[in-house]
């Protein structure tokens, strides 16, 4: 009775050598601490598809913006948070949260059982011996913490990700706010070309018929009363292409975005920063520069595991027989072994020399890309100056001209001495001032944007001052 029990037994204690390795694995392991995204703005984040699909398929009237599907800087950057994009690198760090959790599991121990059937001429089990033998590879050289390592220096290179893609997203999604408020504010100056313009042909037309006006003028005025038209309608054509692009980014359906507001806008001239104080922002908080950093982490990591893994993994059992021998009595076991791969060393020296080459690549990359956003900042910097300089050139000095020009053109022509002509030159003139001026500010938004994004500042820090529809003011 004693003997029917001993397999039982020792079985019991091959499983209390092998489990408790299993459990204090699982409990060294780190916790799995929420990763908190989408800081700065506070909106929900979506982290199914199903959420995502949601969102294109939402009407306006679920999404952020007015009753007239017109939206804000604020708003947009608010439906951004939400957008399908965000959300697949919101997956791609929790996937790489559970990668750690993984990283910190030991090997599964190795459970065999065997059965010997002695001698040839008797297959009987009552002279069979039987075996049972529990086997654990314990890895060395520190792989399990390498291992670690590199899975949370690939969750940080994912959550860098996460913010890198956040970053640019803004950018872009405020690039092309700020250019729809450009370009419908160009739409009023061009519906105010194209009234004048048709006004200055009407006019044309009479004189022609009174034989005051060659064909040849009249044709002239017919032209450019053409390419008012066409110019406004090609604006139009500008807006719903910016709109479609717009939607494609935020992920929303169609017709979801039909304008955007300038509400947003601070009324404050900007200004950019001093370079070398931008200089250390972009050194310290650009948002590309910082996943470029994590991406070296993770490949100084993964150099870390392959120099463990030039030392092989031992493998330790325990082992209990049962079975007759030569006096045919039966006889009881217990035995233990360990395996070691040979050769003892140098198993793994070109995964290293292959990791090595990833780290000095890794490390180039960051330096490159550091000096092309500091040379693309700079660049942004004197281009900023030069087209400033011409907006306020506009403002102080063509603009006011061009409306006191115009106003003493409309005050001659209501007393007589000049002709309603030179009135309405004067005001094609002072229009298309005014919608380069509008073009000025559109670049110097697109500028301010650019720069922002490479300081690893939020769009909704500063923002450019508005321009008014009106000619002149």
């Amino acid at each position: 009775m004693v003997r029917s029990a001993m397999p039982f037994i020792v079985v019991a204690i091959l499983c209390g050598f092998a489990l408790p390795g299993c459990v204090s694995s699982s409990s060294s392991a780190p916790p799995r601490t929420p990763v908190h995204l989408g800081a700065g703005i506070a909106s929900p984040l979506f982290t199914s598809t199903r959420a995502a699909r949601q969102i294109a398929q939402s009407s306006r009237s679920e999404t952020p913006g007015s009753a007239d599907g017109s939206f804000d800087l604020l708003q947009l950057l608010e439906l951004a948070e939400m957008s399908p994009l965000l959300a697949v690198e919101a997956e791609k760090v929790a996937r790489a949260g559970g990668a750690v959790v993984q990283g910190a599991l030991w090997p599964n121990p190795v459970l065999r059982l065997e059965t010997e059937m002695m001698p040839l001429d008797d297959l009987g089990f009552g002279n069979a011996r039987n075996k049972v033998s529990l086997a654990q590879r314990i890895e060395t050289a520190g792989k399990v913490s390498a291992r670690v390592d590199l899975a949370q220096a690939l969750q940080e290179e994912a959550l860098a990700s996460y913010y890198h893609e956040r970053a640019r997203l803004q950018a872009d999604v405020s690039v092309l706010f700020y250019g729809l408020v450009f370009i419908a504010a160009k739409i009023d100056h061009q519906r105010r070309l194209v009234e004048l313009s048709g006004e200055r042909l009407a006019l044309a037309a009479a004189m022609n018929r009174e034989g005051r006006l060659s064909d040849r003028t009249l044709i002239a005025y017919e032209v450019d009363e053409s390419r008012e038209q066409t110019q406004l309608l090609s604006l139009q054509a500008e807006a719903d292409e910016a709109l479609a692009e717009l939607e494609g980014l935020l992920g929303v359906a169609p017709g979801t975005v039909l304008g955007c507001r300038g509400e947003g806008f601070s009324g404050r001239s900007w200004t950019p920063l001093d370079p070398q104080i931008a200089a250390g922002e972009i050194l310290s908080r650009s948002c590309e520069l910082v996943h470029k950093d994590r991406r070296l982490a993770v490949a100084q990591a993964d150099l870390s595991l392959q120099k463990s893994r030039v030392y092989p993994d031992i493998t330790v059992g325990l082992g209990y027989s049962r079975g007759a021998e030569l006096t045919m009595d039966r006889q009881n076991f217990v035995g233990g072994f360990l395996e070691i791969p040979l050769p003892l060393i140098d198993r793994n020296q070109g995964n290293v020399s292959s990791a090595e080459a990833a780290v000095r690549e890794a490390g180039m990359d960051l330096e490159l890309t550091a000096a092309q956003q500091l040379d693309e900042w700079y660049g942004l910097h004197r281009r900023w100056a030069r087209i400033a300089a011409s907006r306020d050139h506009y403002t102080q000095t063509v603009l006011p001209e061009l409306a006191k020009s115009l106003r003493f053109a409309e005050t001659t022509a209501a007393a007589g001495r000049s002709s309603r002509d030179e009135s309405l030159e004067a005001g094609l003139e002072l229009e298309r001032a005014a919608q380069m001026r509008i073009d000025l500010e559109r670049q110097l938004a697109r500028f301010q944007v650019e720069m922002l994004y490479l300081q690893g500042r939020d769009q909704l820090s500063t923002r450019p001052s508005t321009v008014s529809p009106a000619a002149g003011e």
